[in-house]
């Protein structure tokens, strides 16, 4: 009997129990409803007076602007009354947006913790620009300065954003605006050395570099319209005799070989066409090359004279060789390499059309042929599927594209000669995308095709209504863009893949 009480009142116990835990849950409950709203609040609150202040900083911003431009005027017309006017206007309205703007950061103390949203500024430097050899030409056909005189400008651009950082006392500051190394100070022509002109030049220069809050970054001028296609016939900088391969990094690093040559080259480009840099060779006759992307190195294959074989070596993408290995494989004249998805590389004989599996180490692993014809030309060139490891030839004398597995075993063959939609003339180039589509440079009919990872066409990236004359390789960049060396035009295209 007593064991049973004890039961039923540890049963009671445990109800009670219970029953206040749910009690402060739902308390806990509505305290946390109350908190988030009354944080929900607030933050409305402060966007909407963030908002507001926004309106009133752009329209600061458009001042100064039109003060630039005033600069711009005066110092053109060595009109020193009117940079006097300028520099008491700037001493008058300097700071008071700025200020009234940092007091609206401040975020009132709530019961609980959050952090926040840093407000970019953009802040403006004024530089000197003195006018190069080819303005000062055009301007004496306008009627301007003779190369007698010296003639300034005044130009405005934008430097790094540079956030409002919220103190924990909910005070905001600001990092000193500091000016670039670059920005220049030259006296010459309109203020011709006079030292009270270069000392308003400078006060005013000074006065616009007060930073402008704001909550996106306005630029003053417009970014550089990329190149397309870039690249022209010649042996410069930035200049093709004959570009053969082309590889390109997520990064956006273009590295185009040029074998036109007594020595083959690998020049650097970004997207936009801006040459980088040139990587030469010492004692290789480079062959081929591709990009590996984990260890962001160049893998080259080439011959080597001295030791009278073939030779695969890796380099930085800025030209510092790595490591070089003697490969275990007939001498090849000409050639195709590939990275595979495992870390090893695959390398076709355009002249026998065999396909050499290679280690990280430089061992062979594995050897098929990919034409039925041994010993045939075939101007062969080749790439993996990111998505299965199969591995894509193109037999350009064939008019087709091989697939085969990472084992050499042939899977499906596509392509016939002519020039209709999924026909081929001399195909050269391939690639694939993270879909498996395979993508096909069709040189003798001028155009980039693509297919899907069957084999069936699916669309014409770009042909000769774009300019292409011989496309020889090509290359995705990570936003999908195809990127093509044609040999024919000596330069090098972008296209979407997708829109044309």
């Amino acid at each position: 009997m007593a064991e049973k009480e004890i039961h039923e009142r540890k049963h009671d116990v445990d109800v009670q129990i219970r029953l206040c835990a749910q009690r402060v849950l739902d308390e806990i409950e509505k305290e946390r409803d109350a908190l988030l709203g009354e944080v929900s609040d607030a933050a409305n609150r402060r966007i909407e007076v963030i908002s507001e202040r926004r309106k009133v900083v752009q329209q600061d911003l458009a001042e100064r602007m039109a003060i630039i431009e005033r600069v711009n005027k005066a110092s053109a017309a060595e009109d020193l009354v009117e940079m006097m006017s300028i520099k008491d206007t700037l001493k008058q309205t300097g700071r008071a947006a700025i200020d009234e703007f940092e007091n609206d950061l401040a975020i009132p103390t709530l019961n609980v913790g959050f952090r926040a949203l840093q407000v970019p500024l953009a802040n403006f430097k004024l530089g000197f620009v003195e006018e190069t050899a080819t303005d000062a030409d055009a301007g004496k056909k306008n009627g301007g300065p003779r190369d007698s005189e010296s003639f300034l400008t005044l130009e405005a651009v934008a430097v790094p954003n540079s956030p409002i950082n919220i103190q924990p006392d909910g005070k905001a500051t600001q990092p000193e605006p500091t000016v670039p190394e670059e920005v220049t100070r030259q006296s010459s022509g309109a203020v011709g050395g006079d030292t009270e002109s270069d000392d308003l030049f400078h006060e005013v220069e000074s006065l616009l570099l007060e930073p402008v809050p704001t909550s996106m970054s306005v630029p003053t001028r417009l970014p550089a319209r990329p190149k397309n296609p870039f690249g022209q016939r010649g042996t410069g900088d930035g200049e093709f005799c004959s570009p053969e391969r082309i590889a390109v990094s997520e990064d956006g690093d273009v590295f185009v070989l040029d074998c036109g040559l007594q020595r083959a080259s690998i020049q650097v480009f970004d997207l936009n066409g801006v040459f980088q840099q040139r990587i030469l060779f010492e004692g290789v006759n480079v062959r081929a090359m591709t990009f590996r992307e984990y260890e962001k190195h160049i893998i080259v294959l080439g011959s080597s004279p001295k030791e009278s074989c073939m030779v695969l070596q890796e380099y930085s993408k800025y030209g510092y060789l790595h490591r070089s290995m003697r490969l275990g494989i007939p001498f090849l004249r000409k050639a195709d390499i590939t990275e595979c998805p495992d870390g090893n590389v695959a390398i076709v004989d355009e002249n026998s059309g065999n396909v050499y599996i290679i280690d990280q180490q430089g061992r062979r692993v594995a050897t098929f042929s990919a034409d039925d014809n041994p010993g045939r030309s075939t101007s062969c060139s080749i790439a993996t599927d990111p998505t299965n490891g199969n591995i894509v030839v193109t037999l350009a004398t064939k008019e087709s594209v091989k697939v085969f597995d990472s084992f050499g075993r042939f899977d499906f063959e596509f392509g016939s000669f002519g020039n209709a939609e999924g026909q081929l003339y001399h195909p050269t180039g391939v690639c694939t995308d993270s879909m498996g589509n395979i993508i096909v440079a069709d040189s003798g009919n001028h155009q980039i095709q693509m297919f899907d990872s069957s084999g069936r066409f699916l669309r014409v990236i770009a042909s000769d209504r774009e300019k292409l004359q011989w496309p020889r390789a090509i290359d995705l960049t990570s936003d999908d863009r195809v990127v093509v060396a044609d040999t024919g035009a000596c330069c090098v295209f972008l296209f979407p893949m997708y829109f044309r």
